[in-house]
């Protein structure tokens, strides 16, 4: 979820509390969802003939690549995306092992 951080600046603090928990239970849910839903969801394609495969190694690497040549290039053009690209990228590479 997005808010204005104009906007979030004048919300009383039990809004911005009840906001935080919203978000949070949104996101919880969903992700609940997900892991409840994709088993059954890749049974039944299974089922219909689809064969689950992997992507090449090959794939994931290009794809990686142009990604972040691109995110690079939006760097170039946008002060903001920048700044959210770079924390991002402190998070992402936090978490690789």
């Amino acid at each position: 979820m997005y808010v204005n951080a104009k906007a979030w600046e004048f919300l009383p603090n039990d809004y911005e509390q009840i906001f935080e928990m919203t978000r949070s239970d949104a996101h919880v849910e969903m992700q609940a969802k997900y892991d409840a839903r994709n088993r059954d969801a890749l049974r039944r394609l299974v089922c219909y003939g689809v064969k689950v495969r992997h992507f090449p190694r090959e794939v994931g690497v290009t794809a990686w690549k142009a990604s972040n040549d691109n995110y690079a290039e939006l760097s170039e053009w946008s002060a903001n995306w920048k700044k959210i690209y770079a924390s991002f990228v402190k998070f992402r590479d936090n978490q690789i092992l």
